[in-house]
């Protein structure tokens, strides 16, 4: 029962898992946005029943954070963010592993920091520094999306050894460049950043 409520108002009525269930929050009447809730009216002295919910099952992503020793990391931070719905949080465990509960079907970009004393550089999922450049995976209510596996780097790592195939020569007017390169260890191109001229530094790749 919800007490002490102003009779002048309409009110707002949200549901959420306040425990470490895999529940899906909602607002009254079965809506998951709160501009699309019904509002619910109570009078002095009244009790107002019938607001009811059935939450649905969340949805869940697993997966494991290593060093590039394919060591387990312990509190790694991860986090799912998706545009318009709340994010899920959690942390990895003493094998690395993680488990994000409670997602709604949608898409989410999925950042990984370092809550503990693991000395590494965060990242979103996969190989991205730049929050709209990282992947976004689907997610399923009531349905596990495994293996969003991550290696995360040292600062101190040292960067791979990187030979560009292929590129404009001399002095472009275009904005935009397009080049091929090659490196060892070749997982670690992944993680290259570019500039152009004096430019921001971003992610890039092997065209």
């Amino acid at each position: 029962a919800v007490r002490g409520l102003r009779t002048a108002d309409d009110w707002v009525v949200r549901f959420e898992d306040c425990g470490s269930g895999n529940l899906l929050a909602e607002y009254y009447d079965d809506e998951m946005f709160y501009d699309d809730a019904d509002p619910v009216a109570v009078t002095q002295g009244v009790e107002t029943p019938g607001i009811d919910a059935e939450l649905a099952t969340g949805g869940t992503m697993t997966g494991t954070v290593v060093n590039e020793q394919a060591e387990p990391l312990e509190s790694i931070c991860v986090e799912a963010w998706s545009d318009r719905l709340q994010s899920a949080y959690t942390q990895t465990d003493a094998n690395g592993e993680y488990e994000l509960r409670g997602l709604y079907t949608a898409r989410y970009r999925i950042q990984f920091y370092d809550c503990g004393d693991n000395n590494v550089i965060g990242e979103y999922y996969n190989d991205a520094y730049d929050r709209r450049r990282a992947d976004l995976v689907a997610a399923t209510a009531g349905l596990n999306v495994p293996d969003i596996n991550v290696e995360m780097l040292s600062p101190d790592s040292p960067p791979p050894d990187t030979v560009i195939d292929s590129g404009p020569t001399g002095t472009i007017r275009s904005r935009k460049a397009t080049f091929t390169f090659h490196g060892t260890p070749e997982a670690k191109t992944r993680k290259i950043k570019c500039r152009i001229d004096q430019g921001t530094y971003s992610d890039c790749r092997s065209a």
